[in-house]
């Protein structure tokens, strides 16, 4: 662990976050899991399948912001970050069965108006510095 382990980066709704690292990236709150077959583990998206022998409540051991979203099966679900064994951590519902899982980080309004603030301004100033060369010449 390096230094943005000590808890700066941790949202304002979780425990510290552990020194160590989660035993596993998908891990069992309650209920029954037989069977995680991960497909895709990156930064802004998780892909897995799951199997669960009853209905379950899953952790995704990543900590939670708000961007955050689970489809089970292509049907959006709820996340829970205020479990108090598990806050801070996604976790989620599933039903009994076996399950396509996909967690992914999306933008919020507030990052969309900022994206386009910062768009808005590189055209301004791009126009301005194309404005200023001529007026030079």
């Amino acid at each position: 662990t390096g230094t943005t382990e000590t808890g700066e980066s941790t949202p304002r709704w979780a425990l510290r976050f552990q020194e160590n690292y989660p035993e596993k990236k998908v891990q069992l709150v309650s209920g029954g899991l037989d069977e995680v077959i991960i497909e895709k583990w990156d930064f802004e998206e998780h892909r897995y399948k799951i199997k669960v022998r009853e209905d379950s409540q899953l952790a995704d051991n990543t900590l939670y912001f708000p961007g955050w979203k689970i489809w089970v099966d292509d049907k959006e679900v709820s996340v829970n970050p205020h479990d108090i064994n598990w806050r801070g951590v996604i976790t989620y519902p599933v039903s009994q069965g076996k399950h396509q899982i996909v967690v992914k980080f999306t933008n919020t309004k507030v990052r969309q108006l900022s994206e386009l603030v910062s768009l808005v301004s590189l055209i301004f100033l791009l126009i301005f510095l194309i404005w200023f060369r001529r007026k030079k010449r």
